[in-house]
C-alpha cells in the first residue's frame, strides 16, 4: 500500500500529465484554427462559392451539361422561388426526391436562404413523413409529384416547378457555421428513429477531411450518381466529394441494369461509389448477357 505522501504525490503527478495533454491539445487546436480559419467559419453555400471560383467551367451536373459558374445561378433562382414561397432563415425545409438535378439545387437553395435542409428517405410511409415533419417543426416539403399526399402537417413544394430567375435583391443569408444544415433520421434498427443534426462546419470539415481520395478523384472527374442523396454515403460522394475536388457528378434516379450501362458507355464516368449489393447486380447482368 502507499503512504499518503506518496498517493498526493502520484495524484499530483496524474493531474500534470492529463494538463499536459490537454494544453497540448489546445495548441494543436489554435494552430489549427490559424491555419484553416476560413473552413472554420465557411458555411456549405460558400463552399460551393469556393469551389465555382477555382473551377468556374468544371462540369457539375454532368448530364444536364451544367458547370459550377452555371449551377449558382441556377441555385439563386431556386432561391428566390423559395423565397416568394415564404422560406425564411431558420426554417426547416424537407426534401423528398430521387437523384434528379433538383435535388442538390433546392438543397444549396435552402441553404442560401438561411434554412436547414431535412433529408427524407424516398421509401418510407406518409405516416412516417408525417411523423418527421412534427418533430423537427417542418412546414414545407419540396417533393417529386409521385410523393404528394394529403396532409395537414406540412404543405408540398413541387420541386420539378420551373423557376422564374434569379432576383438580383435576394442575397446570401447571413450563416454561421455554427448552424444546423441537415437533419437526417437514423434507420430505428436498434429502437426509435432519431435526428441526427449537422452544423454547417460538421459537414464543410467532413468535405475537406477527404483528402485521401485524391488519389482516385481529380478535378473535372465525373463520379456516377446513383447512390440516394439523402443517405449520408450517397450526400458524402455526391456532394461533398465532388464539391472539394471539383468534379462533376452524372446522377441517375434509378437502379436500372440498362440505363446505368448505357450510361457507363455514353460518359465513362471515372468514380462509382457503390454498395456490394450492386455490384453483385453489375456482375450478373454482365454474366447474363
Amino acid at each position: 500500500k502507499l503512504s499518503i505522501c506518496a498517493r498526493i504525490e502520484l495524484i499530483f503527478n496524474v493531474k500534470i500529465f492529463i494538463f499536459a495533454i490537454l494544453f497540448t491539445l489546445g495548441i494543436i487546436s489554435i494552430v489549427q484554427y490559424k491555419n484553416n480559419k476560413e473552413i472554420f467559419i465557411m458555411n456549405m453555400y460558400q463552399l460551393l462559392e469556393r469551389t465555382a471560383q477555382t473551377y468556374p467551367d468544371n462540369l457539375y451536373l454532368v448530364r444536364e451539361g451544367v458547370a459550377y459558374k452555371d449551377f449558382i445561378n441556377i441555385v439563386k433562382a431556386r432561391a428566390a422561388s423559395l423565397d416568394a414561397a415564404g422560406l425564411k432563415k431558420g426554417d426547416i425545409v424537407g426534401i423528398l426526391s430521387h437523384n434528379i438535378p433538383e435535388f442538390p439545387i433546392t438543397m444549396f437553395a435552402i441553404w442560401y436562404l438561411g434554412g436547414t435542409v431535412l433529408l427524407l428517405d424516398t421509401n418510407l410511409t406518409p405516416f412516417e413523413y408525417d411523423n418527421m415533419a412534427s418533430i423537427t417543426n417542418c412546414h414545407l416539403v419540396c417533393a417529386e409529384k409521385s410523393f404528394v399526399y394529403k396532409t395537414d402537417k406540412f404543405k408540398f413544394y413541387d420541386i420539378t416547378k420551373k423557376d422564374k430567375g434569379v432576383n438580383p435583391d435576394l442575397k446570401p443569408a447571413a450563416v454561421e457555421s455554427t448552424d444546423i444544415a441537415t437533419m437526417s433520421f437514423t434507420s430505428g434498427s436498434t429502437g426509435v428513429p432519431k435526428v441526427v443534426p449537422l452544423t454547417h462546419f460538421n459537414i464543410v470539415e467532413c468535405a475537406n477531411s477527404l483528402e485521401s481520395m485524391a488519389e482516385w478523384i481529380k478535378p473535372g472527374d465525373y463520379l456516377y450518381g446513383f447512390l440516394p442523396m439523402y443517405h449520408v454515403f450517397g450526400f458524402g460522394v455526391e456532394i461533398l466529394a465532388t464539391l472539394h475536388y471539383g468534379a462533376g457528378v452524372l446522377l441517375q434516379p434509378t437502379i436500372n441494369p440498362k440505363e446505368i450501362m448505357a450510361d457507363f458507355k455514353k460518359y465513362r464516368p471515372q468514380i462509382i461509389p457503390a454498395v456490394p449489393r450492386l455490384w453483385e447486380v453489375f456482375r450478373n447482368k454482365i454474366i447474363d448477357n
